[in-house]
């Protein structure tokens, strides 16, 4: 047997014979024995192993440089179309050591000439025992890797954002380049070792839309959705936006390293009580899953850019991220300090108390006996999540080719979910735009398809506020009059130009018009119920249905029965009496941000932004953000996670923008669930 290669079997006596340049562990089963002392002497290795009916071999791995088999395993163990079966096979004892019954001497030689091509370096392959084919897989590095993965702390310095000059390919675009299918499906997407699944076209639908899951690491069941002109578009949106979900998930990019209570941190923190909460008595139910505000909580916080105090601010970790309580491992302030304990003492109880990678890696034991484990070993021990003080989504989080327009696409979400929540709630007589005058054939298109083929009459409405941010809402009015139909169906958007942000809306109504219509029949007793009790609306397709039943129509009055009219030049400028000049048409796309920032700040609403951005985002160019506006209101799903509590903002605007006679109280705002989809 070589020097340079460990195992014993058909794999392992066939590379021998001419071993690649590079040490080899090789299996004919699924063990992973000979992995953890291959990577403890420290030079790049080549894992070869076994799996039923076929050989997996690579990739090369270089201690202490990102990208090894772990990563691999982990993007495998997780694959949403793996067969979950075979993992568990994986697992048992006698299976995992027992030599393949299809490997033979001919698929031996033939794995050994791939080790020694170097096809390996960079990704693995599968050697299919059936048939001898050979299919690569690309994968990138895990930055969450017990093994490879080495995250930065998280600091104020790492925060500062400083917008550079963005050129614009042209006056009215919002984005400055142009996103690749072709590279973003060669980074990202592999059904065996993507991030993200290939994506499917639903190709029934009456437009195009196709959906991208990501891979299931953590939380199961996150996707993008993409919706445009042509499929291709489509998948392309769709990965995007995959992506955009996985950096808004947990931290990815950076290590949390500040833990107290805003007591201490109030100099540098944001104030959770600016941001929304709940009414005292949500905290009280027993099914409430946050705690209630105070000075004195103790958790964790993330550095973000206040845009209005012009530095770095502290945002609670569950206000940045909204999934923390499903991450993988354990990422958090007490176990860094933990870690540092260990990797001061050397102890292996100090580092089983941190649990976090750093220290696992300070131990060249620890961080060998970790190549073999599976996924689901690496993420025992991890440090429960600090209980949130209210329900966050993924409101604000936005993907950009830079810095720049990721904040500002982050920005019109936040604008567009503000005025969406304003309007219902303190329930704005919104005026109407005729669509069939749209300067944008395609709005009329839109909405002449969807009459025709669905029944539904579409219409639109300018929720632009004093900020002159344009915003729009659309919703679906049946014409039919056919009870077993959802009645009305919502939703908004938000763009610079106006008939962009109407369009826009229309392109979330679509696919939504269809859902619902499909849903609905089996639903309408349950949205009836929701209807008169608003407590049973808990989920965010509950918003829908309970505003689809015919008993809730009249919840829409203040806006289809108000008889205001908007001209589509007059459209984007807000109402009368906080009315802005139309939307610059600005060459370069910081000045577009600076403009919408400067809009916000005169509205009293400061734009905080957290960079999500990880090195997955990074491979491909692009950053990830999430906004916050303090003051802002927050889209929400469950009608008992509303967050309207310390937003003096819901009460005053309408007043100041000559909605209401006087600013508003509780008893003035309406009691149903918003119908937000």
């Amino acid at each position: 047997m070589s020097e340079t290669v460990i195992g014993d079997g058909l794999l392992a006596e066939a590379i021998a014979l001419r071993p690649p340049p590079l040490l080899v562990v090789a299996r004919d089963g699924w063990d992973a024995g000979g992995w953890a002392a291959a990577h403890g002497r420290g030079e790049p290795w080549l894992p070869v192993w076994t799996e039923l009916d076929r050989v997996v071999v690579g990739p090369v791995v270089h201690p202490g440089e990102p990208g090894c088999v772990r990563c691999v395993q982990t993007w495998r163990a997780a694959a949403p179309r793996r067969d979950p079966h075979e993992a568990e096979l994986s697992e048992v004892a006698g299976v995992a050591e027992r030599p393949s019954d299809w490997l033979s001497g001919f698929a031996a030689d033939a794995v050994r000439e791939l080790a020694h091509s170097g096809a390996a370096r960079d990704r693995c392959w599968y050697v299919g025992l059936r048939d001898l084919s050979l299919t690569p897989h690309a994968f990138l590095p895990d930055p969450l890797c017990p093994v490879c993965g080495a995250l930065p702390d998280d600091t104020a310095v790492r925060a500062v954002i400083a917008p550079q000059p963005r050129p614009k390919p042209r006056p009215g675009a919002t984005r400055v380049g142009e996103l690749s299918e072709a590279r973003l499906t060669g980074l990202y997407v592999d059904v065996e070792t993507g991030v993200v699944a290939p994506p499917t076209g639903l190709r029934d639908a009456l437009f195009p839309l196709a959906e991208a899951v990501l891979t299931e690491y953590g939380y199961r069941g996150e996707a993008g959705f993409g919706r445009g002109r042509d499929f291709a578009s489509c998948r392309t949106t769709a990965i995007a936006e995959a992506l955009e979900r996985l950096g808004g998930q947990w931290p990815w990019g950076k290590r949390t390293a500040v833990r107290g209570s805003y007591a201490e941190l109030a100099e540098d923190a944001l104030d959770p009580r600016t941001l929304g909460l709940f009414p005292a008595e949500r905290y009280e139910e027993p099914d409430c899953a946050y705690q209630p505000f105070t000075e004195d909580a103790v958790v964790s916080w993330v550095w973000a850019y206040s845009f209005g105090q012009g530095r770095p601010v502290l945002v609670p970790e569950n206000y940045a991220y909204y999934r923390m309580a499903l991450r993988p491992g354990a990422d958090t302030a007490w176990s860094a300090r933990a870690g540092q304990a260990a990797r001061a003492g050397g102890t292996a109880q100090a580092a089983q108390a941190g649990g976090t990678a750093q220290a696992d890696r300070a131990g060249g034991t620890a961080q060998a006996a970790r190549m073999g484990g599976t996924a689901q070993a690496a993420r025992v021990g991890k440090a429960p999540s600090d209980k949130p003080f209210t329900f966050e989504i993924s409101n604000g989080c936005a993907l950009g080719g830079c810095l720049e327009e990721a904040i500002l696409h982050g920005v019109l979400e936040v604008v567009e979910r503000d005025a969406f929540l304003m309007t219902w709630y303190a329930r704005l007589p919104l005026p109407e735009v005729d669509l069939a005058r749209a300067p944008d054939p395609r709005v009329r298109l839109v909405a002449e398809r969807l009459k025709r083929t669905t029944g539904y009459r579409v219409r639109a409405f300018d929720m632009t506020l004093a900020e002159g941010i344009p915003a729009a809402w659309v919703l679906a009015q049946d014409t039919t009059g056919d009870d077993r139909r959802p009645k009305v169906i919502c939703t908004s958007g938000s763009a610079l130009d106006p008939a962009a942000a109407v369009l826009t809306a229309l392109g979330e109504l679509a696919p939504i018009v269809e859902q619902e219509l499909r849903r609905y029949p089996a639903e309408a007793e349950r949205a009836r119920r929701m209807a008169a009790d608003p407590d049973l609306v808990r989920v965010m397709p509950d918003h829908a249905l309970c505003a689809a039943t015919p008993g809730a129509f009249g919840r829409f009055s203040f806006l289809l029965d108000s008889g205001r009219a908007v001209e589509w030049g007059e459209l984007g400028r807000g109402p009368g009496a906080g009315r802005r000049d139309p939307w610059p048409l600005h060459a370069d796309l910081r000045d577009d941000l600076t403009e919408a920032v400067g809009r916000m700040l005169a509205g009293g609403m400061d734009v905080v932004v957290v960079d999500q951005t990880s090195p997955l985002h990074e491979a491909a160019g692009l950053r990830c953000v999430k906004v916050i506006a303090p003051g802002a209101l927050p889209m929400t799903f469950g009608h008992r996670n509303r967050r309207t509590t310390g937003l003096p903002r819901l009460r005053e605007v309408p007043y100041r923008l000559g909605f209401a006679p006087r600013p508003l109280t509780d008893a003035d705002l309406s009691p149903y669930p918003h119908p937000f989809p």
